[in-house]
């Protein structure tokens, strides 16, 4: 199986819903997933709505300078084969997307 982690920073933008719905939509066969947000110093409200919505997300709450840290902090969370780095802005739209990369690793 091959593994495959995302990591979105986010400090208080509700857009990292979206974000993080876009991934859970794609085909997954084969791919065991880890969602990493890094929400550095947001409010306990907005950490909790993440965690309400999204149990099996790991939610990064240490203090980050900017978003580039916040990435970095992320990144040293994940050990998965591939890591994706994407904003609370972006989605993902092609839902084969993780199939693309199980037939390319697979080669």
């Amino acid at each position: 199986m091959l593994k495959v982690d995302v990591v979105i920073p986010s400090f208080e933008d509700k857009r990292v819903f979206e974000a993080i719905s876009s991934v859970y939509e794609c085909d997954l066969q084969g791919v065991f997933l880890s969602i990493y947000v890094q929400i550095g110093g947001s409010s306990e409200q907005f950490k909790s709505m993440i965690a309400e919505n999204f149990p099996d997300v790991v939610i990064g709450c240490e203090k980050d300078r900017n978003i580039f840290d916040g990435i970095n902090l992320g990144l040293r969370k994940c050990s998965g084969d591939y890591i994706l780095t994407i904003g609370s802005d972006d989605r993902i739209v092609d839902r084969s997307l993780f199939q693309k990369l199980v037939d390319f690793h697979n080669q």
